[in-house]
């Protein structure tokens, strides 16, 4: 039923993407044909540049014809984009995706598998096509153009977008950006426990520290990076795709303050502290501690 409703879905994009191509096609043989014949076409004012228009002011800057004649393929392509992604925001936004995978990691996968099969199921494979009409040779469909083509789906309308201003095109629209990284004030910090003799529960817990202590804080840190053992390939592997539920947060990082003196530690039933770091955390800090408790 589910692969039913996508494959709906990506049929609608596919028309909407020719039926963009058919009107864009379309537009400079509706132009040639409003004037009455026998009736020489007045010269009409040139139309002013518009604002940071690609090329306006400047024709040095205007993108080559054979770009421009690509521009139907690009729109095609922005649609199916967007729509493959609305198809799979469902699966990303699951709460049982986000308990069990590292959401960007997997993400990834997922996008450049439904790619592909879009490529393949639709015999869509757009960067043949493009690179056929760019290079005037005609060509044939093949794994590893199939294969581009499903990474260019995969990155979704944001890198159709880029793609659009690096050709000197007017993008269709400016698609969400992603969240800006933290800035020099913020750091993010991770905690993975390995349970050894604790008992129960454990908890974590992360207080500032108001006033340091002239003991515990002599000397004023401010740590950048942890650097943990050896891990075997498989353990980085899944340590990357799967979401770890002794890990604080499952995956990812959680945003603290840089430069506030802070205090780290666990506690099991016993509420016995269990001191994992006491200090201050460099700017742009990525930090992960690993507790055995």
């Amino acid at each position: 039923m589910i692969r039913r409703r996508i494959a709906r879905v990506l049929r609608v994009g596919l028309c909407i993407g020719l039926l963009l191509t058919v009107v864009v096609a379309a537009m400079p043989t509706v132009s040639a044909q409003a004037a009455p014949p026998g009736v020489a076409a007045a010269a009409a004012p040139a139309p002013a540049p518009v604002a940071n228009a690609p090329g306006a002011g400047d024709a040095d800057t205007a993108p080559p014809k054979f770009v421009e004649e690509l521009l139907p393929q690009l729109l095609g392509l922005f649609v199916v984009a967007t729509v493959l992604e609305s198809a799979l925001a469902l699966l990303f936004q699951w709460r049982l995706y986000r308990e069990f995978f590292n959401g960007r990691a997997v993400k990834t996968l997922v996008m450049l598998a439904a790619g592909y099969a879009v490529v393949r199921g639709f015999d869509y494979d757009v960067f043949a096509r493009v690179a056929e009409h760019a290079s005037g040779h005609a060509g044939s469909s093949k794994a590893f153009s199939q294969f581009l083509s499903a990474c260019v789906l995969a990155g979704g309308s944001a890198a159709i977008y880029e793609l659009f201003k690096a050709l000197g095109l007017r993008p269709p629209a400016d698609p969400e950006k992603d969240k800006p990284k933290p800035d020099e004030s913020k750091a993010w910090v991770s905690v993975k426990v390995v349970r050894k003799n604790a008992q129960g529960e454990i908890k974590l817990h992360l207080v500032p520290v108001a006033a340091p202590d002239a003991g515990k804080d002599a000397v004023p840190t401010a740590l950048a990076a942890t650097v943990g053992g050896p891990r075997s390939v498989l353990q980085r592997v899944l340590g990357t795709f799967i979401a770890d539920p002794m890990r604080f947060p499952n995956y990812g990082g959680w945003t603290v303050d840089a430069g506030t003196l802070y205090e780290i530690y666990a506690t099991d039933e016993r509420a016995v502290p269990f001191i994992v770091y006491r200090g201050k955390f460099a700017g742009r800090a990525i930090v992960d501690f690993v507790a055995t408790f």
